[in-house]
């Protein structure tokens, strides 16, 4: 009898509300559900609290109407980025995320545009003959200290690029010179170089 009564049309539509609340609406990630043309459906309360965008002010909208770039920022690619990333969750059905992507977002109330930085993952739901219906949107907020952390990491990554590339230059001059040398016959450079070579060799590893 529970196994039939697990099968009836009402159970069904019992358990797919509970698992919406609980997966999309409960859910501590934030998640916005849009239309495979980009009209938004719904977003959950974590999306919501996340933006600090009140859900009326976004569903029924056109996504990059409700989150359009920040005019003052002519640099920033959030859209575009965005953009391209539901056009191949779209076209691939398969997820597609963007890492550390600036998207600004306005704070309706005030007019005020915030600085935000995001990770994304969009991906494709389809029907039974794989066409999409939707399209699902999860993001996470960088905090700030988290910027300045991943920053402050990125200009030390950039400082030792510039030394092994200033290093790179001299090595290069270096060799071309013991080249000349030996092209005069002065062999004993050969084991100049060799050392040389090996020295970098150990820098690079």
């Amino acid at each position: 009898m529970r196994q039939k009564h697990f099968r009836t049309s009402a159970a069904h539509r019992m358990i797919d509300q509970r698992i919406y609340h609980g997966v999309f609406a409960g859910s501590p990630n934030p998640y916005l559900i849009l239309t495979p043309n980009l009209q938004i459906v719904n977003g959950n309360d974590a999306f919501v609290s996340v933006t600090r965008v009140e859900r009326d002010y976004f569903a029924g909208r056109y996504m990059f109407d409700a989150f359009p770039d920040n005019p003052a920022d002519p640099g920033n690619t959030g859209v575009k980025m965005l953009m391209e990333s539901f056009n191949r969750a779209l076209a691939t059905r398969t997820p597609d995320t963007l890492k550390f992507q600036r998207y600004d977002v306005r704070n309706p109330t005030n007019g005020i545009w915030e600085h935000r930085m995001w990770d994304g993952t969009s991906w494709a739901v389809t029907d039974e003959k794989n066409a999409p219906i939707a399209v699902v949107l999860a993001v996470r907020e960088y905090k700030t200290d988290e910027v300045t952390k991943l920053l402050d990491e990125a200009q030390v990554q950039v400082e030792k690029s510039k030394r092994l590339v200033n290093a790179g230059k001299r090595l290069t001059n270096e060799i071309e010179r013991l080249s000349r040398e030996v092209k005069r016959g002065r062999l004993g450079e050969i084991e100049t170089l060799r050392k040389i070579l090996e020295e970098w060799d150990v820098t690079m590893h």
